[in-house]
């Protein structure tokens, strides 16, 4: 396999002239993982009271925090490279995979403001859902597999970057349009991903089919369990054992009854 990330397609990773990038590349969702593992594992140490490998783990995470911040960063476009080649060179396309740095906590405050800005642009937002790619980069296809369709599963954790961030407006729109797309869909399953067309009711009541996709695909029925988690403000603290619920609903979703839950 040669892309090492979600995006498994050999196309999806390639520079401005069109050519595939020089590997091994560091794809920027997969620094959010590990920056996300080690303070998440750093919180389990500290709950069974080991300080000593917590710090050193938090340590960590802010030196690739930092790292993350000065490689990855591109000022033109107010957005994170996709990835850094084999030559630690920034891979410099807009993409989904910036949206993965909010959700995995990585990103700086300043930056992950702009990241919101950028992937709610019109050559990322389609109104159905953010797309893998930017409409103006060279390699843009809305009909393609990873180079510049929608992906539910990727804009569910996208979405809850946004909230994460303090964007639940922007978070709830793109749940909505998620939830909207699916509900046109027949039996109203979310397929696996769909064309990454603009969104214009006039010619189409629904997103454009991606002829080969999924349906139904269990990732991208699973996203509708994190929007409703990002749209209810729903997180648990294992130190302190509670369960906060600080929602932040869609105008069209006037209530929610959360009942017996178990955590």
């Amino acid at each position: 396999m040669r892309s090492q990330g979600w995006k498994d397609s050999p196309q999806s990773l390639s520079d401005p002239d069109g050519r595939w990038s020089k590997l091994p590349a560091a794809l920027v969702e997969v620094q959010g993982y590990v920056y996300a593992a080690k303070t998440g594992i750093a919180d389990l140490y500290e709950v069974d009271g080991d300080r000593v490998r917590a710090d050193r783990l938090r340590g960590e995470a802010r030196e690739l925090r930092e790292r993350f911040e000065r490689d990855f960063w591109m000022t033109g476009e107010e957005c994170y490279a996709q990835a850094l080649d084999g030559d630690k060179k920034q891979v410099p396309a807009v993409t989904s995979n910036a949206g993965h740095a909010l959700w995995s906590g990585i990103a700086s405050e300043d930056h992950g403001g702009a990241v919101v800005r950028r992937l709610m642009a019109q050559d990322m937002y389609t109104g159905w859902g953010v797309r893998t790619l930017s409409s103006r980069y060279p390699t843009y296809n809305p009909m393609s597999y990873h180079n510049g369709s929608v992906w539910p599963h990727d804009n569910s954790l996208i979405a809850q970057g946004f909230a994460r961030y303090g964007f639940r407006e922007e978070a709830a729109e793109i749940t909505s349009a998620l939830i909207e797309a699916g509900r046109r869909f027949p039996n109203s399953q979310l397929p696996e991903l769909w064309c990454g067309f603009q969104r214009d009711l006039r010619f189409s009541s629904r997103p454009a089919d991606y002829l080969v996709s999924c349906i139904p695909q269990a990732w991208s029925a699973g996203m509708v369990f994190l929007c409703l988690r990002t749209l209810l403000g729903m997180d648990a603290d294992l130190a302190t054992q509670r369960l906060v619920i600080d929602p932040a609903l869609p105008p069209w979703l006037e209530r929610v009854d959360v009942r017996d839950l178990r955590v």
